[in-house]
């Protein structure tokens, strides 16, 4: 129950405070995470270090990360503010070892985040904002900006759609279906087209495994309904976000490109340890509407050049061990769950390819907790252990994870 608290307070953000010349946000997750870990140390439940492979990966990350920020001093409040949410989140995935999360979690997260991101969109709507533009600027919630609420709500909606569905009792069909129309709605307004883009790609990748999890025509024709109503109820925004979509692929995103470039150039000059975690913004004078400077739009290129060759080998290491994890998890189990986890991280995944929200808090959190779901539920049962354990058998791999019961 604790646990469901700490993720729903990403949902409403945080203060801002005043701090050398500064105004960050303290999220409220950055306040109760360390009081939620003091009192589990107090009654004794130790978070569960048992991933040796996981232990070694991030403490290698983090011991790159300040090595490079030691080398590179020229903003030291956003290199710490890069290495705490990899802790905050990893200390998330390691407390939630010994336990799993409750199903009804999910669609609390989900409804919440699409209501917090409708309630600035109607805002701006009655404010007379009609280009597509002007509303993505607008569109400030406690999760961050547009672009950061898409990832957030990118890695819960597949999860959202498959416990709706196996929802037996009537009132968490209920609470499941009112969460995921609002999660939905909330995911089509921030306008994302990378974000629409990589859920896409990421379901037709996994539309074999789908199959294989019990995916059927009728599955499908009531999911197109549910687009096709939602497309409905904001018919006016769809047309206006055909026009700047259209706008779009026609001239280019040069801005992005150059960027992307920029981030490169910054890894050919710094190859070892990098600018610096959380610094590229510093290397780069392009800005937003509100003056704010730009990340590189690219995760992958913005931790080459953050943290040089020495610092991303145990990131991407990580990374394509917790989607490996997750994929191994579906296909052994063939989970619904399991399935909609992979989906999830995977258009994630797909996602960081084209903006730079990885890093952020929120993102780190759902990152490693539905990996730790993943991993908990795929080691608690012992037909999937088995399954997993051929799987990997086969192929001369070894999972290395921990082995633990959970709830979800």
């Amino acid at each position: 129950m604790i646990d469901a608290l700490l993720v729903f307070s990403l949902i409403f953000g945080g203060i801002s405070i005043d701090l050398a010349s500064r105004t960050p946000t303290l999220l409220y997750f950055d306040v109760f995470l360390p009081l939620v870990l003091c009192f589990r140390i107090l009654w004794f439940e130790w978070p569960l270090f048992s991933d040796r492979s996981m232990n070694w990966l991030v403490s290698a990350c983090v011991l790159f990360q300040i090595a490079s920020a030691i080398a590179n001093p020229t903003d030291i409040y956003k290199s710490l503010l890069t290495i705490k949410c990899l802790v905050f989140g990893f200390l998330l995935y390691c407390m939630l070892q010994k336990r799993g999360i409750p199903e009804w979690c999910i669609p609390l997260w989900l409804g919440g985040a699409g209501i917090v991101t409708l309630a600035p969109y109607y805002s701006a709507l009655r404010e007379g904002v009609s280009s597509i533009s002007a509303m993505k600027d607008a569109l400030v919630t406690p999760i961050g900006r547009s672009n950061y609420v898409a990832s957030y709500l990118l890695l819960l909606l597949p999860l959202g759609i498959v416990l709706f569905y196996r929802s037996s009792l009537s009132y968490r069909k209920i609470l499941s279906g009112v969460s995921l129309l609002f999660g939905a709605a909330g995911f089509f307004v921030t306008f994302s087209r990378a974000a629409f883009l990589s859920l896409l790609l990421a379901v037709l990748m996994s539309i074999p495994l789908m199959r294989s999890a019990g995916l059927r025509l009728r599955h499908s024709a009531f999911l197109l309904v549910f687009v096709a109503f939602t497309l409905i109820v904001f018919s006016q925004q769809v047309v206006l976000a055909y026009e700047f979509l259209g706008d779009k692929f026609v001239a280019g995103d040069e801005s992005r490109v150059e960027l992307w470039k920029k981030a490169v150039d910054a890894f050919r000059q710094n190859p070892v340890l990098g600018v610096g975690p959380g610094q590229f913004v510093n290397y780069t004078h392009e800005t937003d509407a509100e003056n704010s400077k730009l990340g590189a739009h690219n995760t992958y290129l913005q931790i080459l050049a953050e943290d040089g060759i020495l610092g991303s080998i145990p990131i991407f290491a990580s990374m394509f061990l917790v989607l490996l994890r997750s994929y191994v998890a579906a296909k052994s189990s063939l989970e619904p769950k399991q399935v909609a986890i992979w989906v999830g991280l995977f258009a994630g995944m797909i996602h960081n390819a084209f903006e730079s929200t990885f890093w952020s808090q929120h993102f780190q959190a759902l990152f490693w907790l539905l990996s730790a779901v993943s991993v908990t539920h795929w080691h608690s049962g012992k037909a999937y252990r088995e399954r997993g354990r051929l799987w990997f058998a086969d192929r001369g791999l070894a999972i290395g994870g921990p082995s633990v019961n959970g709830a979800c």
